[in-house]
């Protein structure tokens, strides 16, 4: 989301297509959501009303999910 270097367009280092539009990256408002601790992260989540990209419905996407991660503690 906005304020991350990394990925200044939310999900790319590249412009991608928001509705309502966005014309620069800073428009991209985020808040910080949960507590940070040792055990668990917090999240960034768009500020409501939150942007919507309206093409992201044409991309085929796979998530894989397992019991075992590198991540759990």
């Amino acid at each position: 989301m906005g304020g991350f270097a990394g990925s200044p367009w939310g999900l790319t280092n590249t412009p991608v297509t928001y509705d309502p539009p966005v014309s620069d990256p800073s428009e991209l408002e985020s808040e910080s959501v949960g507590n940070e601790t040792l055990a668990r992260r917090n999240c960034y989540l768009q500020v409501e009303p939150a942007r919507k990209l309206p093409q992201i419905n044409k991309v085929p996407y796979l998530l894989p999910t397992g019991e075992v991660s590198v991540h759990i503690t």
